[in-house]
C-alpha cells in the first residue's frame, strides 16, 4: 500500500512540478527553478530515475547561481522527458 501511495503520488505531483519549471524558466525566475529541482531531487533519486540524476542537479545548480548557460530549457526539457517515460511506466506497471 505504501509502494502504490508514493507511486501516485510521484505520477500525480512530479509532473506538475516539472512543467511549474518550465513556467518560471519561462518568467526568468531562475532561483524558483532551483529550488523546485532541488525539492524533487529526493524524488528523482528514489525512483531510480538515473537518466535525471545529473540533470536534475544541474538544474538545481544553475537556478541556485541564477545563471542559464543556454542549457537550462534543453535540461527541464530532458527531465519533462524522462518524469514522462516514467509516469508511463508506472501507470502501465501498476495500473494507477
Amino acid at each position: 500500500a505504501f509502494i502504490n501511495k508514493m507511486l501516485k503520488m510521484f505520477v500525480e505531483q512530479i509532473p506538475v512540478f516539472v512543467a511549474e519549471m518550465i513556467e518560471k524558466l519561462e518568467a526568468g525566475e531562475l532561483i524558483t527553478v532551483g529550488e523546485i529541482a532541488h525539492r524533487i531531487k529526493p524524488t528523482i533519486d528514489n525512483m531510480g530515475i538515473v537518466s535525471s540524476k545529473t540533470i536534475i542537479r544541474e538544474i538545481e545548480k544553475l537556478g541556485k547561481a541564477n545563471e542559464d548557460n543556454g542549457n537550462m530549457a534543453t535540461l527541464i526539457g530532458k527531465l519533462q522527458s524522462d518524469v514522462a517515460r516514467a509516469v508511463e511506466a508506472i501507470k502501465k506497471d501498476f495500473e494507477l
